[in-house]
């Protein structure tokens, strides 16, 4: 995997006094301490940086609207920091290869089902769930509670992929096991 050279990122040392404000599905840590080397590596690799800020293409909201999602405040605060990212990573079973995830609202809305949505709603005991991205090659559609937590539904099987937006991405970027929910 391409290595991002520090030199084209924020310094370390102003890497270290940055905070995020505490919101759900963000974590409001000093950046060092917000995620493992190796996580990091491939979100600056993908583009992302500290304090990153776009916004959410209208198209996506009115579709998100239109197949009767909620656009819960804590997948736009996640959409607004991570939305268009392709993140590449170490495959979880396979480390020699390659695996990716995407973090983007219309291309998750655009390949699920509503009604799958719905049926992760009902399993998670969540109230809504907002699709904001895909994982697994795009087999997996991540979508966000109001909480933050993130959860991963293809077809019958759901799993909790984090209590947070950035838990979840350490969690995709190292492999580590997802919980199903039942």
């Amino acid at each position: 995997m391409p290595q991002a050279t520090m030199s084209t990122h924020p310094s370390a040392e102003s890497r270290g006094r940055a905070t995020r404000a505490a919101q759900p599905g963000c974590d409001a840590v000093p950046m060092p301490a917000r995620f493992g080397e190796l996580t990091l590596q491939c979100l600056l690799t993908a583009g992302w940086h500290p304090g990153r800020n776009v916004s959410l293409p209208e198209q996506a909201e009115t579709e998100l609207r239109a197949d009767g999602h909620a656009l819960l405040p804590s997948a736009r605060a996640f959409l607004a920091e991570f939305g268009g990212l392709t993140v590449v990573h170490p495959h979880a079973r396979a480390p020699a290869s390659t695996d990716r995830f995407v973090i983007d609202a219309l291309l998750a809305t655009r390949g699920t089902d509503p009604d799958w949505v719905r049926e992760y709603e009902r399993r998670s005991g969540e109230t809504a769930l907002t699709p904001v991205g895909e994982a697994a090659r795009g087999y997996l559609i991540m979508c966000m509670g109001p909480g933050g937590h993130l959860y991963g539904g293809y077809d019958n099987i759901l799993v909790r992929l984090g209590t947070s937006g950035d838990d979840a991405i350490e969690g995709l970027c190292t492999g580590r096991e997802a919980p199903q929910v039942s």
